[in-house]
């Protein structure tokens, strides 16, 4: 398991530590600071407009699964090598193509599905569409195909997965 709340409030207090080490040049040299880091604060900063629409609105959001709420399709799928990709169809000409991709013309010439509030209404049967297809082939395939309609995809990485990583490998990082 990881402790995101540790890890981001780690971040936060090496922030807070240098800014202090900039405040000591700037300021009256010897004064001392306080660097005062809370779990709770630092997860906060990581919720990004849900105290604006909080505010704003009074709405509550709910939790959202893998999906983003009222973008659609965003959302994480499983392959037939047991990987998940991640995929975002989530603008009117990337949806098309991605129903095209994955043999849905149905889908994407569907009015009712031309642009996101139609989308939003008819989420389950996309989502199943693209995950009934997803999981027909492995997640390398998934991305080549999708990669050459041009549409946005990306691997859930594994541990493993990373080690592998031609990038991570590249910068040094195992």
């Amino acid at each position: 398991n990881l402790s995101l709340g540790d890890t981001v409030s780690g971040i936060h207090a090496v922030i807070g530590i240098l800014l202090s080490l900039i405040g000591r040049q700037r300021v009256t040299a010897g004064a001392g600071q306080v660097v005062d880091v809370a779990l709770y604060e630092s997860m906060f900063n990581l919720m990004e407009g849900v105290l604006p629409e909080f505010s704003g609105t009074g709405a509550v959001r709910g939790a959202s699964g893998t999906t983003i709420t009222g973008i659609v399709p965003t959302n994480t799928y499983g392959c037939a090598d047991d990987k998940y990709v991640v995929i975002g169809g989530n603008g009117d000409s990337i949806f098309i193509r991605l129903m095209r991709a994955i043999g849905r013309a149905d889908i994407a010439d569907d009015p009712d599905c031309q642009h996101n509030p139609g989308r939003v209404a008819n989420q389950s049967r996309i989502d199943d569409a693209i995950d009934t297809w997803t999981r027909k082939h492995t997640a390398l395939e998934v991305m080549e195909i999708l990669d050459a309609a041009d549409v946005p995809v990306g691997l859930i990485y594994s541990i493993e997965d990373a080690v592998k990583d031609p990038h991570y490998q590249a910068r040094g990082m195992f």
